[in-house]
Parts: structure tokens; C-alpha cells; sequence
């Protein structure tokens, strides 16, 4: 089951539907483990080719910074890295001997250990890293590095025994440096600040260099230890600066924040899509020079094979319903893929058992108004890093998933997962769909619209989901039967789901009642002091306490009779031919019949679709209102009625 198509495309958007027909006027329309990034070996130590007059850095200490300013921390005692990168599996953390968790690398090397963390397009901030030498050897060595792009491009301040400087790399340019006398076991506080052309460097608030240089304009963070050194890093944290070098009076998450999802694009740079007018969906800009390439249906990764999309606007054209598949591994950096299908998820992106997907520095966008999903099947791996897009995903079984650096996160947990890791830091948006497993649940949801932390460990067999410090956009939970589920203080608002089947000969008769309330006005849903309903026929049941239900989508398939009354849906669905749905005195987002699926509306409205396919496929309807398009396919068909009742009575 994936996020309903309207719930999902009709929250915060920036454009809108144009819309062909009102209800009351049918117009049919016919439908025909990750690989990682490498990091080169970095530079030798550069000589002081120079000398500067040193002045005090213009930011004081992070921890009397602005609040708002701070925009990455990480000090490892949650016992997680969450948001750092780290390409070889080089660095663990540890608890020294005072119980503070620090990150250590492993072992000592010949060659430089680092990682990274930030996104590339980061362009005026501080970095503040602690940093502790772990063993006494003379030629130990650590950088913190700064605008750093894909190709490990960038700043570098670097410490080695006695001596200190800052540097540009590659080739190595010298921006200043200075004695400096390190010893091991004790910490030290390396900090760089970039701003405009100004490169600053400093160690326990000492400055050490003040450079001036234009090769880097842009890109994200990380640490390194050199050859022979072994060491631990602590109280990571970057907070904005403005071009001048001044603590930044607003939160650069500003920009990600409120109901409209993607109005930050414009700040991403030339890179990222462009919304198209008069209908939903986004394209390249006018003048985009990345090669355009065009994919189908057909396009297969296959087990054992690399293919790598870099620098490129990959359209996806399909002609014929059937999903991409991916059994290997699929990277795609800094690129937008736009989607141009013919109907609604006509081709998923299905990444396979053993398959692989990276996501790096790139954009997935709808471009027309058919909604797009990316289905994450049993075995399957995914990172995320810098990824933002609009398809909805879903996990299915066991997966390897982690979404770094503002990534967008639309994520379906099935109830059969188990046996998944989901790691999640910085997102500029999570929206969840929860599906419990049967059994008796109680939750309490995290506040919208905040930046928060999140762990569902405890849900699924084997299962850890941890997010933190992201902007949690929406929470949605749907219902099984033999689900029992009970939320509490969560008035932010909550969207249910509620799959009412039956698989087995014998019919059962099933009503839902007084779920929210319908008309206008009520956008933002009802709160609810302590209410349950209760559907015994397919033994479920919801109870919200002090929380506010914003929408209920039912969606009806097998041996069942459903009937719901003066309810508020985002949409809803009967799939097949067995059972019935009626729907009185309700207001809807979608309706969908498929299968040979049955559905009656009274004196109800629907917003934007009324969509019927397959043969046998039906909807009847009486008194219904609202600006929706009709869209039948395949033998479906939608059939007014002159009077009221449901034609199977």
C-alpha cells in the first residue's frame, strides 16, 4: 500500500490542478550496501609560504551563538552517527573513560581516514569540531575540512605536531598556518569559517590563519587523520554565518519550513527543477546545459552491473505500464530525473533483492500531474544524501535505508517489515505511513512542522527507525485488521488509513461514522478528546485521545459490505469485485473504483477525481457535488442517478 495519491499531492503544494469538469457535469476522460563515494588521499602538509597579521575570528563560541543559527550538531551520545558519512567504515564510536561518546577511528592506517558531513551547496558557515590525539606519535596529523565538493575539492585546516596552517587542495595552496603545539590525550577545538572570499581558521579560539581565495565556493564538511595517527572527534556543529562573517540573524532551515514543501527550489541553485505553470508538475530551467538523456519502462539495472548517471537530466518517458527495475547498483549524482508518465505510477522505480540505489546531490520530480512511487523491495539498500523529490516510496520486508543532508523522506513501513535499519538526519521534510503490525498499540506523535528527533524501535521484528533533527512534515498511521491502535496528545493532527478486507467466502458488514467533519472549514481536521470507533467486522479498532484527526482514507477489497457516513476522506478506493462501498454525507478528496470495484456516493462531494478502470469497474452517484474530473478507463464507468439508493439494495 502506498500514500494515497491526493493526500499526498495536495498537501503544501506550490501549483495547482486545472481541472477539467464539476462533478455534477461528467466529462469523461479516457486514459490510453551502498557503494561509497571515494576520498583521495590528501595532501602533505604545506609550508608557510607567508606570513599574515592575525586578527580574532568574528564568530564567538557555538555555544553563546544564536539558537537560530545552528543548523548541524552531533555529539554522538545517542550512541548513533546519524548525518556523518563515513566512506570506508573507518570510524566507530567509543565511550572513553569519563562515558562520553566520542568518534574514534579504528585503527591506525597508512593512508588518511575521513569523513564527511553537510551537503554541497552550503556556502557562508562555521565548522567546530573537538579533537583529541589518542596516541603519542610525532608525525600525527588531523585536518577539518570546509567547502568541500564531490571531488574532496576544498579548504583544509590542518594541525600536525608543533605546527598549524590552512590550505586550499588540490593543488595545494597555501592560505597561512602558524606554530602550534599539540599534545596527545588532551582536546583541542579546531573551528573554520568561510564566508564570502574570507577562509579563517583557528584552534582553542587561537587563530592560526585568515585567507583569502575564491576556488571554493560552495560544498559541505568532514575530518580526517592522517597516516600514522589515531584520534577522537566530539561536539560537531555549524551554525550560519552572513557573507560579512556575522552570525546569521535567521535559521537557515528557515527555508524548509511551513506547509508549502517545495518553495525553497528557487535557493537550490541552477540545478534544481522549476515548477511548471497552469498544472502541477516541474521541469529544467531554460538554459540547464547537463546533457538530457530519455529512459522507458524498459530500463533494467541488473544484478552485478554499476550504472552511474552523473551531471544529467534524465527524462522518463514510459509507453506501457511496467516498473524500472534495479538488481544491482543505480548512483545518480548531481542530476534532475523528471517524470512525464501517461497515468498515475504507469512506471515504478522498484529497487530489487540485492539492488542498490544512491541518491546523491539530485532531484525526482512528477512532470505532469501523474503521481509517481518508488517501491524499496525486500534486501534492497538505499542512501540518500542531498536527495530531494516528490515520488512517495515504500518499504517492503528487510531494507538497508538512510537519508542524509536535507533529503526529502516519504516513507511507507508495510506492517511485514522486519529486520530494517532506517537512519535519518537533517531531512528538510518526513512524512511517515505507518502500518502496524496486528496486535494493540498505543502512540504518541512528535509535533509538526519542528525539527525533532524520532525513534520507532519497537514496532517491527528487528526494526530501528531514527531520525533526528529533521523537519517532521506529516504523520499518517493506517490500520489493518486485527489492529488495534490508540493515539494520545498528538493535536498537531494525524491522517488515518484504514484497509477494511477479507480474504475468505462469507460477507461481513462493516460502518464507519462521524470520522472528522466534512464542508468547508475544517482543512485542518478535528480534535478529538476521546473518541473511538470501532469495526468489529474485521476485529479494528482507533481511539484519539487529545489528538486531531485530519483526514481517513477507507480503501475496501474482498468479502466485505462497507458503508461510511459524514466523514471527511482524503480519498477513497474499492479494489475488486467482491465487495461494496457506499459513501453518504461525506466530502472526499479522490474516489477509485478498479477491478470491477463497486462504489455509491450520496449527497457527497469530491474534490478532484472520480477515477474508474477496468472492466465492470463502477461508480454510481447521487446528489454529488464538487469540482472533480472524471476519468474512466478500460470498461469503467461512472453513472449518475435521478434518485437515491444504492443500485445492489
Amino acid at each position: 500500500m502506498r500514500k494515497p495519491r491526493f493526500h499526498q499531492k495536495l498537501v503544501g503544494l506550490i501549483v495547482t490542478f486545472l481541472f477539467l469538469a464539476g462533478c455534477g457535469a461528467p466529462s469523461p476522460v479516457v486514459l490510453a550496501t551502498p557503494k561509497t563515494l571515494p576520498v583521495p588521499s590528501l595532501h602533505p602538509t604545506p609550508t608557510l609560504s607567508h606570513t599574515l597579521i592575525l586578527t580574532s575570528t568574528n564568530t564567538p563560541d557555538p555555544v553563546l551563538a544564536e539558537k537560530a543559527a545552528t543548523f548541524f550538531e552531533q555529539d554522538f551520545e545517542e550512541g548513533t552517527a546519524l548525518g556523518i558519512y563515513d566512506d570506508y567504515g573507518n570510524w566507530s564510536i567509543s565511550v572513553n573513560t569519563t562515558g562520553n561518546h566520542v568518534y574514534c577511528n579504528n585503527k591506525i592506517s597508512q593512508d588518511w581516514q575521513s569523513f564527511k558531513f553537510g551537503s554541497d551547496t552550503w556556502t557562508d558557515y562555521a565548522v567546530e569540531a573537538r579533537v583529541e590525539f589518542t596516541e603519542e606519535n610525532a608525525d600525527r596529523s588531523v585536518e577539518l575540512y570546509s567547502r568541500i565538493d564531490s571531488a574532496m575539492d576544498g579548504y583544509r585546516g590542518t594541525v600536525n605536531e608543533g605546527w598549524a596552517g590552512l590550505s586550499y587542495y588540490p593543488p595545494v595552496k597555501s592560505l597561512g598556518g602558524s606554530s602550534f603545539v599539540t599534545l596527545a590525550n588532551t582536546w583541542h577545538t579546531l573551528r573554520m569559517e568561510v564566508f564570502g572570499d574570507n577562509i579563517q581558521f583557528s584552534i582553542d579560539d587561537q587563530p592560526i590563519a585568515n585567507g583569502v581565495d575564491n576556488q571554493g565556493p560552495r560544498g559541505s564538511t568532514g575530518f580526517a587523520v592522517g597516516p600514522g595517527t589515531k584520534a577522537c572527534v566530539d561536539n560537531i556543529r555549524i551554525w550560519a554565518l552572513t557573507q560579512d562573517g556575522q552570525i546569521a540573524s535567521t535559521s537557515p532551515l528557515a527555508k524548509y519550513e511551513g506547509e508549502c514543501q517545495y518553495c525553497f527550489l528557487d535557493q537550490e541553485g541552477p540545478s534544481a527543477p522549476v515548477p511548471l505553470s497552469n498544472t502541477y508538475g516541474f521541469t529544467y530551467r531554460s538554459g540547464d546545459p547537463r546533457e538530457k538523456i530519455t529512459l522507458d519502462e524498459n530500463f533494467t539495472v541488473n544484478a552485478g552491473e554499476n550504472v552511474e548517471f552523473d551531471n544529467k537530466i534524465i527524462l522518463i518517458k514510459p509507453v506501457q505500464r511496467k516498473d524500472i527495475e534495479v538488481f544491482g547498483t543505480l548512483t545518480i549524482k548531481d542530476s534532475l530525473l523528471i517524470w512525464l508518465q501517461t497515468d498515475d505510477d504507469q512506471t515504478e522505480l522498484r529497487i530489487k533483492r540485492g539492488g542498490t540505489l544512491i541518491m546523491k546531490d539530485s532531484y525526482s520530480f512528477w512532470g505532469n500531474s501523474y503521481g509517481v512511487s518508488w517501491d524499496y523491495e525486500n534486501g534492497s539498500t538505499v542512501f540518500l544524501d542531498h536527495f530531494i523529490g516528490d515520488p512517495w516510496t515504500t518499504i517492503n520486508g528487510s531494507v538497508n535505508y538512510t537519508a542524509i543532508n536535507y533529503s526529502t523522506v516519504k516513507l511507507t513501513f508495510l506492517q511485514d517489515t522486519y529486520d530494517t535499519k532506517v537512519q535519518i538526519a537533517n531531512a528538510h521534510l518526513v512524512w511517515f505511513e505507518i502500518f502496524p503490525p496486528e496486535g494493540t498499540y498505543k502512540f504518541e506523535l512528535p509535533a509538526k512542522h519542528q525539527w525533532e528527533d524520532w525513534n520507532i524501535s519497537s514496532l517491527w521484528p528487528d526494526t530501528t527507525v531514527e531520525v533526528k533533527d529533521s523537519n517532521i512534515y506529516e504523520e499518517d498511521l493506517s490500520l489493518n485488521p486485527n489492529t488495534h491502535v490508540t493515539i494520545q496528545d498528538s493535536p498537531g493532527g494525524v491522517g488515518i488509513g484504514w484497509m477494511i478486507h477479507k480474504a475468505t467466502p462469507g460477507y461481513v458488514d462493516c460502518e464507519l461514522k462521524n470520522m472528522g467533519e466534512p464542508g468547508s472549514g475544517n482543512e485542518n481536521g478535528k480534535l478529538y478528546a476521546n473518541m473511538t470507533w470501532d469495526l468489529p467486522c474485521i476485529n479494528s479498532s482507533l481511539t484519539l485521545m487529545n489528538t486531531r484527526l485530519e483526514k481517513v482514507w477507507p480503501h475496501v477489497w474482498g468479502y466485505v459490505h462497507v458503508k461510511v457516513f459524514n466523514s471527511n476522506m482524503a480519498e477513497t478506493e474499492n479494489a475488486g469485485s467482491l465487495g461494496t462501498l457506499e459513501i453518504y454525507d461525506s466530502a472526499m478528496d479522490g474516489v477509485y473504483a478498479d477491478g470491477g470495484g463497486r462504489i455509491y456516493l450520496e449527497n457527497s462531494s469530491v474534490a478532484y477525481t472520480i477515477d474508474v478502470r477496468d472492466q465492470n469497474s463502477v461508480v454510481y452517484g447521487y446528489g454529488v457535488t464538487g469540482s472533480c474530473q472524471f476519468v474512466t478507463s478500460a470498461g469503467g464507468a461512472y453513472i449518475p442517478l435521478e434518485k437515491p439508493g444504492s443500485p445492489w439494495q
